[in-house]
């Protein structure tokens, strides 16, 4: 490992694990994703890496054989983060870079070491510019925090007073997107013998020192267990600390959120009709077939719930168009 500063900056060269050996709480978050984000021309694409916002854990990866453009790719800048950025470029300095905290560069042949410096100023300046908003602008709406960074612990004790009953402004307990609630799920805490529903488990939970990270046992209908999770990973939150960003934990980790997202956003739902059908109420214990067989008997409504429409392939082309249906022919999701 080479470590030597440019610029008022530390960098640190590793070659093969060296990267292990770093305080990853000390490193620039989004220096190796900026950086290639400001130096990739736009055809240079080559690999995307993004991870999901709702669904816990699911990392897709997306590679191209050669070179592309932002249409090669799919990346949902609502639901997922952008992780990795990887491309070639044409410039003489470098020719192939790929980063999201760290950054890994391919250099001409005839690069030796002495030209070390160069090349991180070089880094550094692509780091700084603002290129990449033109094309790569959604990295900056939403940024994990790493694990190491200040305002996590700040931003779980705010949500930790917020676990004990009525005192849940902006918080919802939910069950990992990966885990079907409905499939007969029990959820139990270390050294508690009864199974709880999803919101009493966080109610349980909240008396403990760290309750965010008290490991939830999940079994399946036939009392298998079938994992644990981190009480975090059941909960979706919005928080704000003295910067005056929007914070949001989904999936057990925190994020930062750009100002001008939720503006933006805010905009676009309000252009959104508003329509009040008189709904009956939905009780916690109901199941979605539950509430919509009983909604279609109360109110007199067409149940399509668990109908698919069959194509003209009947074996395979099913669409559930709709849960319900009113006399005034709205389609009810």
């Amino acid at each position: 490992m080479l470590v030597t500063e440019v610029d008022g900056h530390w960098f640190a060269v590793t070659f093969d694990r060296g990267h292990s050996l770093l305080r990853h709480e000390l490193l620039v978050s989004d220096f190796g994703l900026r950086t290639t984000a400001n130096s990739l021309p736009p055809t240079g694409w080559q690999s995307v890496t993004t991870v999901s916002l709702r669904v816990p854990g699911r990392r897709t990866d997306q590679r191209l054989a050669r070179p592309g453009d932002r249409g090669s790719f799919t990346v949902d800048v609502e639901n997922e983060w952008t992780h990795t950025l990887g491309g070639v470029t044409s410039g003489d300095v470098v020719q192939a870079l790929s980063g999201s905290e760290a950054l890994r560069v391919r250099v001409p042949q005839s690069h030796r070491l002495p030209q070390l410096p160069d090349l991180l100023a070089h880094l550094l300046d692509r780091y700084r510019a603002t290129d990449y908003r033109e094309r790569f602008g959604f990295i900056d709406q939403v940024v994990p925090l790493s694990k190491g960074d200040p305002r996590c612990a700040d931003l779980d004790q705010l949500i930790t007073r917020r676990l004990h009953p009525g005192r849940g402004d902006g918080l919802t307990v939910v069950a990992p997107l990966d885990l079907d609630p409905e499939s007969g799920l029990s959820f139990r805490l270390p050294g508690r013998r009864r199974p709880l529903h999803l919101d009493q488990l966080v109610h349980a939970a909240s008396g403990s020192t760290k309750p965010l990270d008290i490991r939830v046992h999940v079994r399946d209908p036939d009392g298998s267990e079938i994992g644990t999770r981190p009480v975090r990973e059941f909960l979706s939150a919005e928080a704000a600390l003295d910067d005056g960003l929007p914070y949001v934990l989904s999936g057990g980790r925190w994020f930062a959120v750009a100002r001008d997202y939720f503006r933006e956003l805010k905009r676009i739902l309000d252009t959104v009709p508003v329509i009040n059908l008189e709904l009956p109420k939905w009780y916690r214990y109901f199941t979605e077939e539950t509430y919509n067989r009983q909604a279609a008997d109360e109110l007199s409504w067409l149940l399509l719930d668990r109908a698919p429409f069959r194509g003209l392939d009947r074996a395979h082309d099913l669409v559930e168009i709709a849960d319900l249906v009113n006399p005034d022919m709205d389609f009810v999701f």
